[in-house]
């Protein structure tokens, strides 16, 4: 493939060490000005509430709901390692290095095995420490998280405000995970996570330090990273030490999860996960609402085409399923109908906010995707249906962004490696933005391409705005599309809720 324009990444530092031996959270505070403790709320029946009165007046900042282990319902039995290898210990789970970030299958057996013969802090000399990373989760566990009466539901992996459940469940992304870790284990700054992670078993006095920024903190820790530690934040490489973080020009939230411990992470927060002490077991799961959809459209989506990082939320399609479900129940509430179960249940009012956010957000999509040539242009509903082919997920071959709607596509150069034949949208792809840029295959003769019918999408978009007309009594405020397809003046919603966080109730 031929990029014309693309810059070559800066090499990167020798990897840091992070060692949490000594530690602890009240010394850890009082080591900068800018340190500042995760706040707290104990479980009780009034969780969901205390949740939404914190976010109201802390937006994006994280927090933490402390003591579902006591929860009567608790699964104490079945969140063991013992539990975990008669039931899973056979299948093989992707194990990293922390000392020179490779990784490699092992059994999860002979994991935890290794974890538990390991010292629980680095040895002078060491070459191995292991982290038990992205461990599907049993379906016991899943179980437990969405029917288990111990999450709140507005927090649960399918709850009814989780938009990534609007997608159809073939293309859903599989955000429900188990990480395994002792001491001096650790995952780097992360950015652009929707968290929920909680604390399930630990042993030995184990435990697991967070480093957290509020939303607000997004833009200036991404030029911390880029002009004081030289490092790309979303490259997800540095480890970030404490003399480092001590000197950064915005708030840490530190916190010492524990059993038990559920922690809520905002939006665009970047985040460190240090482990401590013994073996811990954490599941981990990540949610979008209609707010943290405008957030990754407007911001997260330019800097994951910036740093070539694979989108696995599928924003631009997340957003069309959601308008298009939004509509569904606004008709079946026009007609009297109940809702099916796991439907949020909004009033009118609530609704019309909803529909006008998700109308200007797919407004904001089709901009960059349509064209009024597209009469001329092959789409692949109608050439799979010619084909009989399954056309799946498609990504950009250059930055990994996720193919809504038009792409450049050759199946020339596809062919040259050795394939006979090759079906629309099985070829070499390229974004629109890519191949604005100067990207290119190799013989740079590539043709147009659309997902789906347009008509299709307007008709979707002519829905809306006529459901948000009854909902407001009339008036829109939208324009219909004409023949020159005159889109709003103003397509993103303002953000007018930046600090807002995706665990909040209301969507």
């Amino acid at each position: 493939m031929k990029d014309r324009k693309s810059r070559r990444k800066p090499a990167p530092k020798v990897p840091a060490f992070v060692s949490c031996k000594g530690w602890s959270l009240d010394t850890l505070v009082a080591k900068s000005k800018n340190f500042h403790k995760v706040h707290r709320v104990r479980w009780s029946k009034s969780t969901a509430e205390q949740i939404k009165e914190y976010d109201a007046a802390n937006r994006g900042k994280p927090l933490i709901v402390e003591g579902l282990h006591e929860h009567p319902k608790w699964i104490t039995a079945e969140f063991t390692p013992e539990w975990l290898l008669e039931h899973s210990g056979s299948q093989e789970i992707s194990a990293r290095n922390v000392h020179d970030r490779t990784d490699k299958a092992l059994l999860l057996s002979d994991f935890i095995k290794n974890a538990r013969a390991t010292s629980h802090f680095v040895t002078p000399g060491e070459k191995e420490r292991l982290y038990g990373k992205d461990v599907p989760c049993p379906s016991e566990w899943k179980k437990f998280l969405h029917t288990g009466a111990v999450i709140p539901a507005s927090l649960a992996p399918d709850g009814p405000d989780n938009v990534l459940n609007n997608l159809p469940k073939a293309d859903r992304p599989e955000t429900l995970m188990c990480y395994l870790g002792i001491g001096d284990t650790f995952t780097p700054y992360l950015c652009a996570s929707y968290g929920h992670n909680l604390m399930t078993y630990t042993e030995n006095g184990g435990s697991s330090f967070w480093f957290m920024t509020e939303t607000s903190s997004a833009n200036a820790a991404a030029e911390f990273f880029h002009s004081v530690l030289e490092q790309e934040l979303d490259h997800e490489s540095h480890v970030v030490l404490l003399d480092e973080l001590a000197k950064a020009p915005f708030n840490v939230y530190i916190a010492e999860q524990k059993l038990g411990d559920l922690i809520l992470v905002p939006p665009r927060s970047a985040h460190q996960v240090v482990n401590s002490g013994g073996l811990t077991i954490k599941t981990s799961w990540s949610r979008m609402t209609v707010d943290s959809l405008t957030l990754a459209l407007r911001y997260e989506l330019p800097l994951y085409r910036r740093v070539c990082r694979i989108e696995t939320y599928r924003v631009k399609s997340t957003i069309y399923h959601t308008l298009r479900r939004v509509i569904r129940q606004g008709k079946r509430n026009r007609d009297g109908r109940e809702s099916p179960a796991g439907s949020p249940n909004v009033n009118a009012k609530e609704m019309a906010s909803i529909l006008d956010t998700l109308l200007r957000l797919f407004d904001s999509t089709l901009k960059e995707e349509y064209t009024q040539e597209h009469k001329d242009i092959p789409t692949l509903s109608e050439v799979d249906k010619e084909d009989d082919c399954d056309i799946g997920q498609l990504a950009c071959n250059f930055c990994g962004c996720d193919l809504f709607q038009s792409f450049f596509e050759c199946t020339t150069c596809v062919k040259a490696v050795g394939q006979k034949r090759v079906a629309r949208g099985a070829g070499f792809n390229i974004c629109p933005g890519c191949y604005a840029e100067g990207r290119s295959c190799h013989c740079e003769v590539m043709s147009p391409v659309q997902c789906r019918s347009p008509a299709d999408l307007l008709k979707t978009r002519k829905q809306g705005i006529a459901l948000l007309a009854q909902l407001k009594g009339g008036k829109s405020g939208l324009g219909l599309p004409s023949e020159k397809y005159v889109w709003l003046r103003s397509s993103l919603p303002p953000i007018h809720r930046l600090q807002g966080s995706c665990w909040q109730t209301a969507g």
